[in-house]
């Protein structure tokens, strides 16, 4: 049967996750609400037991009768929960700009957390979902499980299930990577200018950059990454950060027009777009773009393809980068952020935009100015046309700071004005962040022409920063079918 799995993360202090050993096996049980679970844990008889169920482990775990747990997702009668996030109350926050700060003054920005990221788990979980164009997937394991349960567990014969995927990883990151046992978390991060030969016209300058920016990536408990699926059968979830990404895009789409008209002339400021990737572990794709546009770079070798630099015109091989163009961005150039975080309006009862600054000052006011006011949500594809408030998160007169975000690892190196514009002010609108739930299910028409309208406003607003100018050309406008389309 395909399935998702649970794998195991190691960080240099050991490692978090799931781990399966070869050979482990386990007597078909059904959980399916709390009471399962606590019969389970006081009646069933002393034996490795691959438990079918929901999201509900601690008691499980703690039973020492278990071999794995199979997660279903929207089968067997299962009812997505209320809320869920396996993710801290603060995610990533010692690794934030806050850091160092002690973790009682923490803002909780996920009261949902449950941190289940963090645990370690010496058997395996794997997540499967019931599929209406294929329902083969699941429904040997449903015939199955339904089968034991009607013996009581312990009416012979019983079903069990072998779990032969080898998941196991040794000691620490240090020690695995050199082994070449594992793979490092990480991706691609993007960026992007509307200025042509940046590197080539741009390695002098002192000319100001603003920043606009999203994460490209999430995580959740289950993934459906390696060989386990050809294709995704679990939802591996965390969806709502693309509801930046896109917002983002949108930003850089319209802003395009401007660039294509016969009459356009350069702005006093550049604009550069970045993506990053491996935002949710530790800040890993922000934190390496600051560094590599702070830092002198020194290019060891160049040299034909590497597994490690698997390309062959690299701009260097050691260390690898694909080209060297970024070395014409200077940290000490950039002139303000515009950042999103997830801005779909997605589980709030009345939508509205927030920004989140550092520290409110004359510079983070400025920003804050340009953006602040109404934004007029259009009708799309049935989706009826509202005004939607976009304020500053701390208008209630305390300032929470920053949310977890990019911007943090350029105001580590510098004070930079920053604002990050998201769909909450207190606390996360997404119940489930960063988890399987976090599924599209709850998305409409609605929230795409919030996206739009959003995209309008910042499109805007970056141009006035980017040109001195207050009076915005009227090309300058969010295209909300290619929203539309970005976000299908």
């Amino acid at each position: 049967m395909p399935a998702a799995a649970c794998i195991r993360y190691l960080r240099s202090g050991g490692g978090v996750g799931c781990q399966a050993k070869p050979s482990t096996t386990g007597i078909l049980y059904l959980v399916s609400d709390q009471s399962d679970v606590a019969r389970f844990a006081s009646t069933a008889p002393t034996a490795g037991y691959a438990v079918v169920m929901p999201d509900n482990i601690e008691t499980l775990q703690e039973s020492g009768k278990l071999a794995a747990i199979i997660l279903v997702k929207n089968g067997l009668n299962f009812d997505r929960p209320d809320q869920w996030s396996p993710d801290t109350t603060c995610p990533n926050c010692q690794y934030g700009l806050y850091g160092n700060q002690s973790e009682e003054t923490w803002h909780l920005w996920n009261p949902n957390g449950n941190s289940l990221f963090f645990d370690k788990y010496e058997f395996p979980i794997f997540g499967v979902s019931t599929d209406s164009t294929n329902p083969q997937r699941i429904d040997p394991l449903v015939s199955a499980v339904n089968a034991n349960k009607l013996h009581d567990y312990s009416s012979y014969p019983l079903y069990a299930v072998e779990f032969d995927a080898f998941m196991y990883a040794a000691v620490d990151s240090e020690t695995c990577l050199r082994r070449g046992e594992c793979e490092p978390v990480g991706g691609l991060s993007v960026w992007s200018t509307f200025s042509h030969n940046y590197l080539e016209n741009n390695v002098d300058a002192k000319k100001p950059v603003v920043v606009v920016s999203s994460k490209l990536d999430g995580r959740a408990f289950i993934h459906d990454w390696g060989p386990l699926s050809s294709s995704p059968i679990y939802s591996v979830g965390a969806n709502s950060p693309k509801t930046g990404l896109v917002t983002a895009l949108a930003v850089a789409e319209a802003l395009s027009k401007y660039f294509g008209e016969p009459g356009a002339v350069p702005l006093a400021k550049d604009i550069l777009f970045t993506f990053f990737d491996a935002e949710s572990w530790a800040f890993a794709g922000s934190q390496r773009f600051v560094d590599d546009i702070s830092t002198p770079m020194t290019c060891k070798e160049r040299e034909a393809p590497t597994t490690s630099c698997p390309t062959s015109d690299a701009g260097c091989s050691n260390p690898c980068f694909y080209d060297l163009d970024f070395q014409a961005i200077k940290l000490e150039n950039i002139d303000s952020i515009f950042e999103f975080d997830t801005v779909g309006g997605i589980g709030t009862t009345k939508p509205a935009f927030y920004m989140h600054v550092d520290a409110k000052n004359a510079e983070t006011d400025a920003l804050v100015n340009l953006l602040n006011g109404t934004v007029v949500a259009p009708a799309i594809n049935g989706s009826t046309a509202e005004s939607l408030d976009l304020v500053p998160a701390f208008q209630t007169g305390v300032n929470a700071r920053l949310p977890p975000s990019s911007a943090m690892a350029f105001l580590a190196k510098r004070s930079i004005p920053a604002v990050v514009i998201s769909d909450y002010q207190n606390e996360f609108s997404n119940r489930y962040y960063n988890s399987e739930f976090d599924d599209e299910t709850t998305w409409d028409t609605s929230t795409i022409s919030r996206m739009c309208a959003l995209a309008n406003k910042t499109a805007q607003a970056v141009y006035q920063r980017a040109s001195g100018n207050q009076t915005v050309p009227a090309s300058i406008a969010a295209d909300c079918h290619q929203v539309r389309d970005d976000d299908a």
